[in-house]
């Protein structure tokens, strides 16, 4: 229940907010009105507050002027500068609690942590299935003032451990993260759930076993018999493809207009 709700609920939440926002700003490129572009501001923030990964998307409202500028040579410092505004008051109650609470700006406590339970531990079990007879390996510390207190305060000494032990092995994490970017292009909370799931392991959090890895290493009989024993996984593969040509052919399609037209087609180009 947990994972569903971490992962499956918020994702719904965050996709409808965040593309709903990339709608109303390429709209208001269209057509520049700037309740559009508020409206987006809004959704933008909501969206942050849903999935923290779309943050740094505050972004876009500035590029939307940006793409106003291009129109007509004149920048909307004013209504961009608006937006912006309203995003941040979105946002600005979590910021003040995480601050107060947690002693950090960030929209979770846990970020600094991830270096060492996260990329760390997988770095570590990608090493030891290489070489079993590996003495080196990422020393154990312990989490609970983090997971007991929840405050950044506990993080620096996690965090520490977790960077000195991929700066000492750096080649290795370089050929490790090479080795492991097929698998980013599957995950999602969806194929997170299936990873949860003792029977598949989808995406590149697995440390292996997964489907991905019978794919990658070219063992296309075992991936099959996978994906035969759990038909969902066709369903999410056939998904990530479709929406993966659909996305192809709308960047092809920019330059056909251009090459048509003569002229950039603007809110084809910021989607």
């Amino acid at each position: 229940t947990a994972l569903i709700n971490s992962q499956i609920l918020t994702e719904a939440i965050f996709t409808t907010f965040f593309l709903s926002a990339l709608l109303l700003l390429a709209l208001f490129i269209v057509d520049e009105r700037p309740q559009k572009l508020y409206f987006a501001a809004v959704l933008l923030g909501l969206s942050a507050l849903a999935r923290p990964i779309s943050s740094p998307f505050l972004v876009l409202l500035p590029l939307a002027g940006f793409f106003i500028y291009l129109k007509n040579k004149q920048f909307p410092f004013k209504k961009v500068g608006i937006s912006i505004l309203l995003c941040i008051a979105i946002v600005a109650p979590w910021l003040s609690f995480t601050w107060n609470k947690l002693h950090t700006l960030s929209f979770s406590s846990i970020n600094g942590m991830q270096l060492y339970a996260y990329h760390g531990k997988l770095f570590d079990a990608w090493r030891y299935q290489r070489d079993p007879s590996i003495t080196d390996q990422l020393p154990e510390i312990s989490l609970d003032p983090i997971n007991e207190t929840f405050s950044a305060a506990a993080i620096p000494p996690v965090k520490a451990v977790g960077q000195q032990y991929i700066k000492t092995h750096w080649m290795e994490y370089v050929q490790f993260h090479l080795l492991r970017t097929p698998r980013l292009f599957t995950d999602s909370g969806y194929t997170n759930i299936l990873n949860g799931l003792t029977f598949l392991h989808f995406n590149f959090d697995s440390s292996g076993g997964g489907l991905l890895d019978e794919l990658l290493y070219g063992q296309f009989a075992q991936a099959w018999r996978m994906l035969r024993s759990q038909p969902i996984a066709i369903l999410l593969l056939v998904a990530d493809i479709f929406f993966a040509l659909v996305a192809l052919l709308a960047l092809v399609n920019t330059f056909i207009h251009f090459f048509y037209k003569k002229q950039w087609p603007l809110p084809q180009v910021f989607l």
